[in-house]
């Protein structure tokens, strides 16, 4: 499981507003300063995301929570994600190209790129499809694990959080 700290900033009904900061594990690698990933991570440092989560540990507004989520529906769905619309380019591509004998008054490089953009689409119309089907399956929502203690804080307040 994929453990996060997140900060409860709204409670509706039986669900809870979180916020998360987003954090990279490149800050730990040497090479992030010459990595693209580490130097996106450091473009996008102090994002805060919000996301509705059921209050199942019955947390407070203001209360830092563990928020996570199973390590094999995340990897599902990142490989749904990437890979599928990718493969769909390639098969595209590939279907194009054999196919130019078909047509002969094209060329199989247009007919490889025009494929295979019709298959990219296809994958990101499927992505689409994949989102909206899983949105409603409870294996692939953030759970609230347990309500951080209070004296385990190192002072650290939520962007929502103003002093009087």
């Amino acid at each position: 499981m994929i453990e996060e700290n997140a900060w409860v900033i709204a409670i509706e009904n039986d669900m809870a507003l979180i916020e998360v900061q987003r954090k990279a594990v490149c800050d730990t690698c040497a090479v992030n300063n010459g990595c693209g990933t580490g130097i996106l991570a450091k473009a996008m440092n102090n994002r805060r995301f919000q996301m509705k989560v059921r209050n199942t540990v019955d947390a407070c507004v203001g209360d830092e929570v563990i928020v996570g989520i199973e390590d094999d529906m995340l990897v599902k769905s990142s490989f749904a994600v990437y890979i599928i619309p990718l493969l769909l380019l390639f098969i595209g591509a590939w279907i194009g190209e054999n196919s130019a004998g078909a047509f002969p008054s094209s060329s199989p490089e247009g007919l490889s790129v025009l494929f295979g953009m019709a298959g990219l689409v296809a994958g990101f119309a499927w992505v689409r499809y994949f989102s909206k089907r899983i949105s409603s399956d409870d294996r692939y929502q953030p759970l609230l694990l347990k309500r951080k203690d209070p004296s385990g804080y190192k002072n650290i307040k939520p962007a929502f959080h103003r002093e009087s």
